[in-house]
């Protein structure tokens, strides 16, 4: 398999320009630093960013500049391909939704395309943002505290079940940011990715997403673009109150469910969402097997697929944790083809595993090693990077 991060690194490594301190790879004037955590196949890229959309997005793309060139040179096309859909048609999607782009995350877009100094455009970092609205995301996710869970803690998953023939799984990458006058807050996704689909932030607030079609009849592109709602939430919400409000306030699009806990408190809420409903469960609340502290969803509201994720969740009640998280629900259920995550996010720690492999070869993510990252110390990292 390619690992164009760990090429990268070893051809920063020849230049002048580089410096490594603390196993961070570095370029001067760039606002950004890249390390790589977890072995051999289970390696994934972490990119710490600061300052300016801009900034951050040019770090993203001249530190990492081989590995979105992959996003967008195979990714890319391939979804085109798999949708059915040529630039122009694409673009046109683009063009209801850009109106609602806030001016932040635009400038993170402009600034990674010019980061890779011409090998990625602008226009295709536009139609690669985009491609989730019009493609399909079956997953899972829960979120469990206080009594479910083995020591209290908000324990929460995402398991994205997504297409890996377009081989997203060659570029893995947790983005920890730190934007000017905002908090620390980190992604996984891809390498030329700067939107959000998992999520956690310095305030302990943690998002996961389904992609669901409860409501199509009022589907619609014209609204912001779910990645960066969710992005939007991360870099912003300070309160479990906030976040929820947040998604109840935003123009939707179209359909999508979504779990946000807060590690604090903690609780966590999941919502059925469409472009003009916005439904909040609680664990009192949701239209099947009620659990204490639990709340959870799976490939739609209306899915026999909750009965199977509530059953597990039902037999692990009182002693959730990050391992049943992972063994129990992911992996035992088969669910996280692409990218399994599991959170802990009152102690602020994740644990991530990426599918391995191409086409006619892949093994899923929920099936592979599960790599543990430290949240909370890499947000204290990013704001020492940043000076703070």
């Amino acid at each position: 398999m390619r690992r164009p991060a760990a090429l990268l690194l070893m051809a920063l490594a020849l230049l002048a320009c580089q410096s490594v301190a603390q196993d961070l790879v570095t370029l001067e004037g760039v606002n950004g630093a890249v390390e790589v955590i977890g072995e051999g196949d289970d390696q994934i890229t972490v990119l710490y960013t600061w300052g300016t959309p801009y900034e951050m997005g040019y770090a993203h793309g001249k530190l990492l500049t081989e590995g979105v060139r992959h996003l967008y040179e195979v990714s890319l096309a391939r979804f085109m391909f798999g949708i059915g859909m040529g630039a122009e048609q694409i673009d046109e999607v683009w063009a209801q939704a850009e109106p609602h782009m806030l001016a932040a995350d635009l400038e993170e877009m402009r600034g990674l395309a010019d980061g890779t100094d011409g090998a990625v455009s602008f226009d295709d970092v536009k139609r690669l943002h985009i491609v989730p609205e019009i493609s399909e995301w079956h997953c899972t996710f829960f979120a469990a505290w206080g009594e479910a869970t083995r020591d209290g803690n908000l324990i929460q998953i995402r398991a994205l079940d997504y297409a890996t023939e377009a081989a997203l799984q060659e570029v893995p990458l947790i983005t920890v940011a730190f934007p000017d006058g905002g908090q620390p807050y980190l992604t996984v996704g891809w390498q030329g990715f700067v939107g959000t689909v998992t999520g956690m932030n310095s305030s302990q607030i943690a998002m996961s997403e389904i992609g669901d079609s409860w409501d199509k009849d009022n589907d619609t592109f014209d609204g912001i673009p779910m990645c960066f709602l969710m992005k939007d939430v991360i870099r912003s919400a300070a309160s479990l109150d906030q976040a929820v409000a947040m998604v109840q306030d935003a123009p939707r699009t179209t359909c999508y469910l979504y779990c946000l806990g807060d590690g604090k408190i903690p609780d966590a809420r999941a919502l059925q969402t469409s472009h003009s409903q916005c439904i909040v469960y609680g664990p009192e609340d949701l239209p099947y097997e009620r659990l204490a502290g639990t709340v959870y969803m799976s490939m739609g509201i209306n899915s026999g697929w909750n009965e199977k994720i509530g059953g597990v969740l039902a037999e692990a009640h009182g002693r959730i944790d990050p391992a049943v998280a992972m063994e129990d629900v992911m992996a035992g259920c088969g669910t996280g083809d692409l990218h399994a995550v599991a959170f802990d996010a009152t102690a602020g720690r994740i644990w991530v595993a990426n599918a391995e492999g191409d086409i006619g070869a892949v093994i899923d993510g929920f099936n592979r090693p599960f790599v543990e990252f430290d949240a909370a110390a890499a947000f204290d990292r990013v704001r020492a990077l940043a000076g703070e």
